[in-house]
């Protein structure tokens, strides 16, 4: 299951050994263009959302299971996730984050704001991140900060949302099996809403249209999402908290 997905994955990584307060020289150029784009993209406002504390999730795949565990920080942030391949550990130090091969430097607000594993720049806009440097990675707003449209190298995806509010940290960036990205708050905030639809097209032929339902439990959290996928089988997430 998705296990490497943070946001981004990226084909080549440079690992990085970092130990506590070690300084990375940091050389790279300010990208005027992506700095003059965000500045004058619309502001999103979202409304205040809690994320919650899922603990596991089992998913039924239609042809096997598999489940996914959670740990924490104190302060909410993730810790561990196990189950995924490989497990993947977040481990803060001052300004940086190491996660598997990736090492972040990380602003004041606790956001990425460069991958030293790539050399690349992060470019948010309140909070929400819109573009990388020297990638094809884009991920556009609307003003009270749903995801509306997400495009990369081999995806061009489009959403449409339910009213309920997004405190699972849902992020759905491809249509293939890898599905639901497992990723900390650090490299920005979810989208507002549970996605109700999403469409993708791209390198692999027809469009691939995304159909999700939820069922909630008597806190009116999440307990089931089924991910209708045309053409193939459904998928099955069950929360825990």
């Amino acid at each position: 299951m998705k296990f490497t997905n943070s946001l981004l994955i990226f084909l080549a990584f440079t690992i990085f050994s970092c130990k506590k307060n070690e300084k990375v020289p940091l050389n790279f150029p300010d990208d005027i263009s992506f700095l003059e784009e965000i500045k004058n993209y619309p502001s999103i406002i979202q409304p205040p959302i809690k994320q919650l504390s899922v603990s596991k999730i089992d998913i039924n795949w239609g042809w096997g299971k598999s489940s996914i565990k959670f740990d924490y920080f104190d302060d909410g942030r993730i810790k561990n996730i196990s189950g995924t391949i490989p497990d993947k550990t977040f481990e803060y130090y001052d300004n940086q984050l190491i996660t598997g091969q990736e090492v972040f430097k990380l602003g004041e607000n606790g956001l990425a704001t460069m991958n030293l594993s790539i050399k690349a720049k992060y470019y948010y806009k309140d909070g929400f991140l819109l573009r990388v440097e020297n990638n094809a990675f884009k991920l556009n707003y609307n003003s009270i900060g749903n995801l509306i449209d997400y495009s990369d190298k081999m995806y061009n995806a489009s959403y449409e949302y339910t009213d309920f509010p997004n405190n699972i940290r849902q992020e759905v960036l491809q249509s293939q099996l890898l599905i639901w990205n497992y990723r900390g708050d650090y490299l920005g905030k979810f989208s507002t809403n549970l996605i109700k639809k999403a469409t993708f097209s791209g390198i692999f032929g027809a469009p691939e249209i995304l159909n999700f339902k939820y069922e909630f439990d008597d806190l009116k959290r999440v307990k089931k999402m089924i991910i209708e996928r045309q053409g193939r089988d459904s998928i099955e997430y069950n929360l825990y908290y």
